[in-house]
């Protein structure tokens, strides 16, 4: 059975204060199938999300994000092989 996480990370348009951020993982967090959500410290506009793809996909992660009313969009990922577990590869998102 796979069990990996893949990651995704986020730009977020909106420039949010550190409360606003801090809501913004909670809520995130609060969703089973998205245990981490983590703002970069050095580029507030950063975010990185941590999904289980066998519950969820990175345009459903996505989409969790933008439904909390902010615009984003995916600019890169490691997205965990199910062919070869162990293996993580970066996909800088063109």
């Amino acid at each position: 059975m796979f069990t990996g996480m893949s990651d995704i990370v986020v730009e977020v348009d909106e420039t949010l204060n550190a409360a606003q951020q801090a809501t913004l993982t909670v809520q995130l967090m609060a969703h089973e199938e998205l245990p981490l959500a983590l703002f970069d410290e050095q580029n507030p506009h950063i975010l990185d999300i941590e999904y289980d793809p066998t519950i969820t996909d990175s345009q459903q992660a996505l989409a969790m994000v933008t439904n909390q009313g902010v615009h984003a969009h995916i600019i890169g990922g490691i997205f965990a092989s199910e062919s070869v577990v162990g293996n993580l590869d970066f996909c800088p998102v063109e």
